[in-house]
């Protein structure tokens, strides 16, 4: 970020702190008046805190050093991934007087010794619905990364990005089941079960989702291992990008999920194609979406097909306990 580009970011900030300072003294000076008035206390506002977000760590370093930084009660910091944070960043994170959310896109870089340095914050990942009403609380975000954490054994030391990619891709349609109750048009639906669905809690730990949770799980597992990718969502679903040797992919984990469960002999149909053959029945939105790269061509087939005896084998050995989340999963195969 560029020195231009702080200083806006700073003025902008300072400019809501005030506004939002005259407006919580306003509300003060008319409480004050209805008591003399009437002989009685209204109440207290209930939005009576100065709450802001922050883009960028070089930005919120700046802001600490303002005298007007002392008056924010709440502050949500965005970052990429976990990556950007020094020890020193953490430890300013750590001093701060405000309510903390730190807002990232995606879990790289994350171990439980930045989790523990930072138990007393909370966490808000892109596209999880669980987090923008409830961010993630220290203990959950380690609870999911020592899930995440486990997968490790999986890949094989010196693993191209395809290989990563496929065993992350293979664990998850086996860790995961749909919930049609996580649908909203379900009668049967409820909205803890809407949510969950939504979420890397619903994903990683219980294993229980739909096509956002689908997306998301997928998005930030590839994340945590090194590896490029989007959430893309349109036509009431949601899919991933894929980014493999500097190349492009779309790929659509729960049609994929869907036509191994159905033993459908095109399995893993939908698995890193181009944007000519993946967009004849999906177009994507802008407004939950990150923005689509182009992807020119598939990847070759013959490399994706030669997963599908694994993952058939894996499935018959599990059959009857799939789903049920990631860390259950590699426990009951180790």
């Amino acid at each position: 970020m560029d020195e231009e580009t702080i200083k806006e970011s700073l003025d902008n900030i300072i400019n809501q702190i005030e506004t939002r300072k005259k407006a919580i003294e306003n509300d003060a000076k008319l409480s004050d008046m209805f008591s003399s008035l009437f002989g009685e206390d209204p109440g207290k506002s209930n939005n009576n805190e100065i709450d802001i977000t922050v883009s960028g760590m070089e930005v919120f370093k700046r802001l600490t050093e303002m005298k007007e930084y002392k008056h924010v009660d709440k502050l949500t910091l965005r970052i990429d991934d976990f990556t950007e944070l020094s020890d020193e960043d953490i430890e300013l994170i750590k001093s701060s007087h405000a309510d903390f959310i730190l807002d990232v896109d995606n879990i790289r870089g994350a171990t439980s010794e930045i989790l523990g340095k930072l138990e007393n914050i909370h966490y808000d990942i892109d596209f999880d619905i669980y987090t923008s009403e409830n961010p993630y609380t220290t203990e959950e975000m380690q609870e999911m990364l020592e899930a995440i954490d486990s997968f490790k054994g999986q890949i094989k030391s010196k693993s191209t990005d395809f290989e990563k990619f496929m065993e992350i891709y293979k664990i998850l349609i086996l860790s995961n089941d749909y919930d049609f109750a996580g649908v909203s048009a379900n009668e049967e639906s409820t909205q803890e079960r809407i949510t969950a669905a939504r979420s890397m809690i619903g994903s990683v730990l219980q294993g229980s989702v739909v096509c956002h949770g689908f997306a998301l799980e997928l998005k930030q597992m590839l994340a945590y291992y090194g590896i490029e990718s989007k959430f893309i969502s349109g036509s009431n679903h949601a899919w991933n990008q894929v980014k493999i040797d500097g190349n492009w992919y779309n790929t659509d984990l729960t049609a994929d999920y869907s036509a191994i469960r159905r033993k459908d002999k095109n399995a893993l149909k939908y698995c890193l194609l181009g944007d000519e053959e993946f967009y004849q029945d999906l177009t994507p939105e802008k407004k939950m979406s990150e923005i689509p790269e182009k992807c020119p061509a598939d990847f070759p087939r013959d490399q994706i097909n030669a997963h599908l005896q694994d993952l058939e084998e894996r499935k018959s050995m599990q059959t009857g306990d799939l789903g049920k989340g990631i860390l259950r999963f590699v426990n009951r195969k180790n």
